[in-house]
């Protein structure tokens, strides 16, 4: 995996498996994970031009998606270790993993002010876009049956965009 700012290009990790995961709505922060067999996954953190580079160890399944959380204190981990998703909240220097619910969906964004987070299934008799309450812990389906590879908030947070895959 390499730096994407050419002036300072240099290697951020070397695995057998590498996973570009989200660039960040601010620009600067990247995540990344890396796979070796025997050996728990690793969540790379670090800048577009590689500083401040940290790595996680992740022992809590396949990792299907990392986002930033409010105030970029923690971060929420996506593992495909159930049918519709599990979402795991994890402090940023990677310490006290928690289930924060499982069966909702895999999160794509959060929010602006950190209240919601935007998840999808992607299949089945549950699949459509869903809206997850941080507060009140619910688990809202927002567009049924819908497909798409990526959820966006609005800078308000009152509207979201999604890619509708072409049907031939």
């Amino acid at each position: 995996m390499w730096g994407i700012e050419w002036r300072n290009k240099g290697r951020l990790a070397h695995s057998g498996k590498l996973a570009t995961l989200r660039c960040e709505s601010d620009n600067f922060r990247r995540t990344f994970t890396a796979e070796e067999k025997g050996k728990p996954t690793q969540i790379h953190l670090a800048g577009a031009d590689g500083s401040g580079l940290q790595t996680l160890n992740w022992g809590g399944g396949t990792i299907q998606n990392v986002l930033w959380g409010d105030e970029r204190k923690f971060l929420y981990v996506n593992t495909a270790g159930a049918r519709r998703g599990i979402i795991w909240k994890v402090s940023a220097d990677g310490s006290n993993p928690e289930k924060v619910v499982e069966g909702c969906g895999f999160a794509f964004n959060m929010a602006p002010g950190g209240q919601y987070l935007i998840s999808l299934i992607g299949g089945g008799d549950k699949a459509g876009i869903y809206e997850y309450s941080i507060a009140d812990h619910s688990c809202t389906m927002l567009v049924p049956d819908a497909t798409t590879f990526g959820l966006v908030f609005d800078r308000d947070g009152k509207s979201f965009l999604y890619a509708v895959p072409s049907r031939r």
